[in-house]
């Protein structure tokens, strides 16, 4: 990661305080300005109002004095929390009856509002109108206790919004602080933890849903990370003890070889188990890396044309020499058309994984049988052995890598990969494998290949 590094806790408190200021500053500022023109307006419309009142007044009278004073007095009396002034001019416009409170008409000065529309003077708020007569009135407001009532709910309203914005600062300080402080406990037992070869504990007292989730996650993540160690180390002494096997048997065979003089035929049987101990060390090695890349799903193979019949001929004396070197031997049935397309090699390992295990489990002195049926759509391929057979309650569990059935240990060594890596192979060529029991004992292992390997 590159760039300027932001704490959690930095983050969550710049996060608060843009939130903090959207929820309450802004509606603060509206409602400010709201209240502040509710104000204005309602002062605007009781001028309009009162002007309005006025005129009626001035209109039914003919301009009588007395009679406007105590009409104004009237108005006044229904608005105490406003001070109002009230006059009007005659049809020629030199002279202007006054009524009403003279500090208003001080305000204002002597000449007329400009018109229809409010006019303001401070808190003063005027209006003119001119009737029909020519006379002209006019009506001013000084709505000074109002603006001031509006002012103080302002400032009610700044200071609840200032509180509950520091309020949620607060919270907002505690809720950092706690998160920041749960993550450092996660982050401290990871620390502690150090080794894979024991599980994670972390130890959080009442953590919120989400942490815990992170927590459980994390343990999952190191037990699946235990688990793959434990592979990875059960894999290499794999290929430590299939290598080692053949290695040893090579060099034997070399040391018998020099110790006395041999004849011809004697020296060819001794290169040909050589050639053949090599050529196990080199099926080791094969099924190794087959495990290891067909864990990649993407990895299809190549896609050849072949026919399996002649390739189990190539391999056919090969198998039976190690079929003999252990007291068997190897029956080959072929029907139908054996021609497939598909990975070859993973074909040619499956079936070679089958007859290597048939060898190993089948009694002495038992053929290991092997049956190639060309059928439309597929070739299944059945191989047969004498062995003890197996539950059927292991059966599926024996194409598991790295599984060991009970017996298997005393009987043979290895690492329970043959049969694994012949369901993968056959998976990869969308097909399947299987084991059945045989009629008079011991085991079918079916491998079935449809004819084409999907790409």
């Amino acid at each position: 990661m590159t760039g300027r590094r932001w704490s959690l806790a930095a983050r969550l408190r710049v996060g608060f305080a843009i939130g903090a200021a959207l929820l309450v500053a802004v509606p603060a500022v509206v409602n400010l300005w709201l209240v502040g023109r509710q104000a204005e307006e309602s002062v605007d419309a009781l001028v309009l109002e009162e002007l309005h009142e006025f005129e009626i007044y001035v209109s039914t009278s003919g301009g009588d004095s007395q009679v406007l004073h105590d009409a104004v007095a009237r108005l006044q009396a229904n608005h105490s929390d406003v001070l109002m002034a009230f006059r009007h001019w005659d049809g020629v416009g030199t002279t202007a009856q006054v009524y009403g409170s003279p500090q208003v008409l001080d305000a204002v000065g002597s000449l007329p509002a400009p018109g229809p529309v409010a006019s303001s003077h401070g808190a003063i708020r005027r209006r003119s109108q001119t009737l029909e007569d020519g006379v002209r009135v006019e009506c001013a407001i000084d709505a000074s206790e109002v603006f001031a009532q509006a002012r103080n709910l302002q400032w009610t309203i700044g200071g609840v919004s200032l509180a509950a914005m520091a309020l949620a600062l607060c919270v907002a300080e505690l809720l950092t602080r706690r998160t920041s402080s749960l993550l450092h406990d996660v982050a401290e037992g990871v620390r502690r933890h150090g080794s894979l070869r024991s599980p994670l504990a972390v130890e959080l007292v009442n953590p919120p849903e989400e942490i815990r989730e992170v927590v459980e996650e994390l343990e999952h993540l190191v037990d699946r990370a235990r688990d793959e160690d434990a592979r990875t180390r059960l894999l290499i002494s794999s290929l430590a003890h299939e290598l080692r096997a053949p290695i040893q048997n090579l060099v034997l065979e070399g040391q018998v070889a020099l110790m006395h003089d041999h004849t011809g035929a004697e020296y060819r049987e001794l290169v040909e188990n050589q050639i053949g101990l090599g050529r196990e060390l080199a099926d080791a090695v094969d099924n190794l890396v087959a495990l290891c890349r067909n864990e990649d799903p993407t990895d299809a193979g190549p896609r050849e044309h072949f026919d399996l019949g002649d390739e189990l001929d190539v391999r056919r004396e090969r198998w039976e020499r190690s079929a003999a070197r252990r007291g068997g031997s190897l029956a080959v049935t072929k029907r139908g058309d054996l021609r497939i397309v598909g990975d070859r090699e993973a074909a040619l390992r499956a079936l070679r994984n089958l007859v290597a295990n048939a060898v190993e489990w089948t009694a002495p002195g038992t053929p290991v049988e092997i049956e190639l049926d060309g059928r439309q759509d597929a070739i299944e391929v059945r191989v047969h052995d004498r062995g003890p057979g197996i539950a059927d309650a292991d059966r599926e569990r024996a194409f598991e890598p790295f599984v060991r059935l009970d017996g298997e240990s005393d009987r043979r060594p290895g690492y329970g990969l043959g049969l694994s890596i012949v369901r993968r192979g056959a998976q990869r060529f969308g097909g399947e494998a299987r084991l059945e029991p045989r009629a008079g004992g011991g085991t079918t292992a079916v491998l079935r290949l449809p004819r084409s390997q999907p790409a």
